[in-house]
């Protein structure tokens, strides 16, 4: 508690030159109690003369001007407990504050340290699905090859009686192609020597023939026996199996070696 001093322009020579300085509580309880003396309001504790009772008449008449102690009043703190007490409550605001804010700061630093840890987990989870498809696909490949392979290696070619070569590219699943029975087929015909297609049939409806009865070239009597339906084979065919020394004049040579798929 603070008291400014209010009575300094009561007091002579010096005193109310700084009216807002701080005096001290007890000089100032004492102050008062001179003044109360000095108007007569207490007691001094001393019997007054008979004789001076025209002096005290003249004293009454033309009071004497208070006479104070030369010691200037000074009015000092007197309690300290708010000001502690408020400066313990702002200094335990900003320890909270400064806890929250360190909160704050360790929540974020946990946050981001997730985010990585997510960021690393979807990026390893990408990676190994990468690699799963990749060795998924080149699984398949080898087993592609491996079957392609071992389809190579079941379709050996064989040279038949009279020089035609027959090679299996597929083996179909249906009834065989027998001498005496009637067939139909697709097929492409090629020039060995250019590879240039002379003669084809590849849609609508099939090239049919009597197997067996030289209703074509000896090659395709002798190239088409042993197939089955859906399958597909390519014939080598040498001249004597085909069209010999004379061929087919402007579609195939003399003495040419024909290719059929």
């Amino acid at each position: 508690m603070y008291v400014k001093s209010n009575f300094s322009h009561y007091v002579s020579d010096g005193y109310g030159e700084d009216d807002d300085e701080e005096v001290n509580e007890e000089d100032f309880l004492e102050y008062i109690e001179a003044l109360k003396r000095q108007s007569g309001e207490l007691e001094d504790g001393s019997d007054e003369d008979d004789s001076s009772e025209d002096d005290s008449e003249d004293s009454e008449e033309s009071p004497q001007k208070p006479v104070f102690s030369s010691k200037r009043p000074k009015i000092e703190e007197v309690v300290e407990k708010p000001q502690k007490e408020s400066k313990k409550a702002e200094a335990k605001k900003a320890a909270e504050a400064k806890k929250a804010a360190e909160a704050k700061k360790t929540a974020a630093a946990e946050a981001k340290k997730a985010a990585e840890a997510k960021k690393a987990a979807e990026t390893k989870k990408a990676a190994e699905t990468k690699k799963a498809a990749e060795a998924k696909k080149a699984a398949e490949a080898k087993k592609a090859a491996e079957a392609k392979k071992a389809s190579e290696k079941k379709s050996q070619s064989v040279k038949l009686n009279g020089g035609t070569i027959i090679e299996d590219i597929k083996v179909g699943d249906g009834p065989v192609a027998k001498s005496g029975k009637q067939v139909g087929v697709y097929y492409i015909g090629r020039l060995a020597s250019n590879d240039k297609v002379f003669d084809s049939n590849i849609s609508g409806k099939p090239f049919r023939f009597k197997l067996g009865y030289s209703q074509v070239i000896k090659g395709w009597d002798a190239g088409v026996v042993g197939m089955k339906v859906g399958g597909e084979r390519t014939l080598r065919i040498p001249a004597s199996q085909a069209y010999g020394p004379k061929g087919i004049p402007g579609t195939i040579p003399p003495n040419a070696t024909l290719l059929f798929k």
